[in-house]
C-alpha cells in the first residue's frame, strides 16, 4: 500500500506539472485571439481609406465601408466604432449575436459617449499602444443583457498630422471563446479576477459570480489557498496550478488549473498498468536469461511454464483497462504477437483480427503520421534504449474513425542485446487532442470564408522566411483582389457582398495546391503562400486563377474579376519587403487595367 501510496503523490505532482503545460498553451491561444483583433485596428489605422478620411471627413461612405468589411472579416466583433476627439461617435457597425450579420447605425442615432471610461481611457493612452478593458458582461438600458454575453474592449487613439483625432475600439464576443478556453476533459479550469470572482469555469456553474450575486469566489473554492493563488503571479499548490493570464487590463485575471479526481484515478491506474507492463518486459527478458543459467531441464520446464503463468495473469490484467497492451514483432509489418482484448474498444478491430495476421498495428496508424512513428522507433533502435515515449500520433479504427493515440514502448532484447520484440502501451487521449486543435483553428481561422486569417498568414510566412534562409526553400506569393468590389456593396448590400467574398474563397481554395496556404488579407484581398514555388511557377498559377474567376458564373453579380501582384522571396528581403513588392505587382495590375496578373520583374 506504501508503493501505490507513493504513487499517488508522484502522479499528482505529475499533473499539476502537466497543468502549467495546459496553462501555456491556453495563455498562447488567448494571447492569439487577441493579437488578431489588434491586428484588425491596425489595418484600419493603416488603411489609405481611412487616412483619407482623416484627411476630409466627407469621404464617409468609403471609410463605413471600411469598417463593415473589417467587421465581417471575424464572427467575433459585436461592435466597432471611430469616435472622434469630442466623444462623438463617427462610424458604428454592430453585431446581435455572434456569427449574426453586420450592419452600419445610421448617422441620426450615433451618441456622444465623451463621459464613458473606456473613451477617456484610451484617449490618455500613447500612440500605436492598445487598451483593455475588463472582462464584464454586455449592458443594454442599465441592465444585463439576457443572454448574457461578455465582452471584451480593445481600443487605440487615432493620431492625424501629430495630432489625437479620436479613437477606434472594438467590442468582441467572448462567450464561445472562454468556454472552449476552460473546456477540457482532464481538468477543472477557473478564471477569475483580482478580487477573486469567477468569470468563467469548466463546469459553466459559477460564472459571472459577481452580477448575479452568487456568493461563490475563488475563496469558497480554494479556501486554503486562496490568498496564494491570488498574490502570486505563478503558483504550485498541492492539487492545483495557477498563474496570471497576458493580458494587461488591469484585471489581474488568473487561472486555476485543477486536475479532475477521476482524472488522477484513472493516471493511477493507468500508471498500475504500466507497471504490470514493466513487469511482462522483466519476465520476457528473464526468459533467455534463465536459459543460459539453467543446468536442469526439467528446472527449465518448471521454469518456463511459471513465466508462462505470471505472463498470461499480467497480460489478463489489462483487458479490464482501457489502455490497450500489444506486443509486436521486430520484422517489416510489425507482425502482432500478442494483444490485450481491450483492443476492441480502441481500434474495433478483435484479438482475432490481429492474431491472423489479417491486421497489422502499423496499418492502422494514419497514413501522414506513420514515418514519424517509423523514424522515433529506428532512433529507439540506434541509439539502443530499452524504453521511449511517441509522440502523440494518430490511428485509424475500423469504421475510419481518427483517434488520437499516446504511445509508450518497450524494446525487449536478449542477452546478446538482439531485438526479441517491442512492447507498446497504448492510451486514447482523442477527447484532448481534439480540444487544443479546435481552439488553435478558431484562432487562426477567418470567420467568414474560414481560410487563414491574416494572423495565421504572418505566421506562415515568417517560417517560410526563416526556410528560405536557412534551407534556401524557394517560396512565392499571389496578392489578389476583387475588382470594383466596392460597387457589389453600393447597388446589393453588405450581405450579398459577403457571399461574393465567401464563394471567391471557395474557388481559390479549389483551385490552388495541395501544400498552398490561402488566407484572407483584408476585406476583399487575398494572399496565397506557395512553398518550393518560384516565380514562373507562381506566375503560372496566378494566372490559372485569374482565368477561373473570370469564366466563374457568381451567385446574384454574375461576373467578377481579380487582379493579381506576384513577388518571391530573394536574398536581402524581409517579410515586409516581400509583401511591398507584391503589393506594388497588384497596383501595377490595377492601373493597367485589372483583370490581369503582374510580377515582380515588371516593375
Amino acid at each position: 500500500m506504501a508503493v501505490f501510496k507513493i504513487e499517488e503523490i508522484s502522479l499528482k505532482s505529475a499533473s499539476i506539472k502537466k497543468a502549467s503545460e495546459t496553462f501555456q498553451d491556453r495563455n498562447e491561444i488567448f494571447k492569439s485571439y487577441i493579437k488578431d483583433t489588434n491586428l484588425k485596428l491596425s489595418s484600419i489605422i493603416s488603411s489609405d481609406i481611412f487616412r483619407s478620411y482623416l484627411k476630409d471627413t466627407k469621404n464617409i461612405k468609403l471609410a463605413n465601408s471600411l469598417f463593415l468589411d473589417i467587421a465581417s472579416t471575424s464572427d467575433n466583433i459585436m461592435q466597432l466604432r471611430y469616435i472622434d476627439n469630442t466623444g462623438m461617435e463617427i462610424i458604428r457597425i454592430d453585431r446581435e449575436e455572434f456569427s449574426s450579420e453586420t450592419y452600419l447605425i445610421e448617422k441620426e442615432k450615433l451618441q456622444n459617449k465623451s463621459s464613458r471610461y473606456y473613451f477617456k481611457d484610451i484617449s490618455d493612452t500613447d500612440q500605436n499602444v492598445f487598451w483593455y478593458s475588463k472582462l464584464d458582461l454586455n449592458i443594454e438600458q442599465g441592465k444585463i443583457e439576457i443572454p448574457i454575453k461578455p465582452v471584451l474592449r480593445i481600443g487605440t487613439p487615432v493620431f492625424h498630422n501629430s495630432k489625437q483625432a479620436g479613437i477606434l475600439i472594438i467590442n468582441i464576443f467572448m462567450k464561445n471563446f472562454l468556454y472552449e478556453l476552460v473546456n477540457t476533459p482532464l481538468y477543472d479550469i477557473f478564471l477569475f479576477d483580482n478580487d477573486g470572482d469567477i468569470l468563467v469555469d469548466s463546469t459553466h456553474s459559477h460564472c459571472w459570480n459577481k452580477y448575479i450575486e452568487e456568493d461563490k469566489t475563488i475563496y469558497s473554492h480554494f479556501a486554503e489557498e486562496a490568498k496564494h493563488i491570488i498574490y502570486n503571479t505563478e503558483y504550485f499548490g498541492q492539487n492545483l496550478y495557477s498563474n496570471k493570464i497576458s493580458l494587461n487590463n488591469g484585471e489581474n485575471l488568473h487561472m486555476v488549473i485543477k486536475p479532475k479526481t477521476d482524472y488522477i484515478q484513472k493516471e493511477i491506474s493507468e500508471h498500475l498498468n504500466q507497471l504490470i507492463w514493466i513487469m511482462i518486459g522483466i519476465v520476457l527478458i528473464s526468459f533467455p536469461i534463465s536459459y543460459f543459467f539453467s543446468k536442469t531441464p526439467i528446472r527449465l520446464k518448471e521454469q518456463a511454464d511459471e513465466q508462462k503463468k505470471d505472463q498470461d495473469v499480467l497480460l489478463s490484467l489489462f483487458d479490464l483497462s482501457d489502455a490497450v497492451l500489444f506486443k509486436w514483432n521486430n520484422d517489416e509489418n510489425w507482425s502482432v504477437d500478442s494483444v490485450s482484448l481491450s483492443v476492441d474498444k480502441l481500434l474495433g478491430h478483435t484479438q482475432n483480427d490481429f492474431g491472423t495476421g489479417t491486421i497489422t498495428y502499423i496499418g492502422c496508424i494514419h497514413h501522414d503520421d506513420k514515418k514519424q512513428v517509423i523514424q522515433e522507433v529506428t532512433k529507439a533502435i540506434e541509439n539502443k534504449v530499452y524504453f521511449f515515449k511517441h509522440k502523440p500520433y494518430r490511428v485509424v479504427t475500423k469504421d475510419g474513425d481518427i483517434k488520437w493515440i499516446l504511445d509508450s514502448t518497450v524494446i525487449v532484447r536478449n542477452a546478446n542485446n538482439e531485438i526479441i520484440n517491442f512492447v507498446g502501451y497504448l492510451t486514447d487521449i482523442s477527447a484532448l487532442k481534439n480540444s487544443e486543435l479546435k481552439l488553435q483553428k478558431l484562432s487562426r481561422t477567418d470567420q467568414l470564408t474560414k481560410v487563414s486569417n491574416r494572423m495565421h498568414i504572418d505566421d506562415v510566412l515568417q517560417s517560410q522566411y526563416y526556410r528560405f534562409y536557412r534551407d534556401n526553400e524557394l517560396t512565392s506569393i499571389i496578392l489578389l483582389d476583387i475588382d470594383f468590389f466596392k460597387s457589389v456593396n453600393d447597388d446589393y448590400g453588405h450581405i450579398v457582398g459577403d457571399s461574393v467574398i465567401i464563394e471567391f474563397a471557395k474557388i481559390l481554395q479549389s483551385s490552388i495546391r495541395k501544400g498552398d496556404i490561402l488566407g484572407r488579407w483584408g476585406g476583399e484581398e487575398f494572399l496565397i503562400i506557395l512553398p518550393h514555388t518560384n516565380l514562373d511557377q507562381a506566375m503560372q498559377l496566378a494566372n490559372k486563377l485569374q482565368k477561373i474567376i473570370f469564366q466563374n458564373n457568381f451567385s446574384t453579380v454574375k461576373h467578377k474579376t481579380a487582379s493579381f501582384g506576384v513577388s518571391t522571396f530573394e536574398r536581402g528581403m524581409s517579410v515586409e519587403t516581400l509583401i511591398d513588392s507584391a503589393d506594388k505587382a497588384l497596383y501595377l495590375s490595377k492601373e493597367n487595367g485589372r483583370n490581369c496578373v503582374t510580377s515582380t520583374q515588371t516593375l
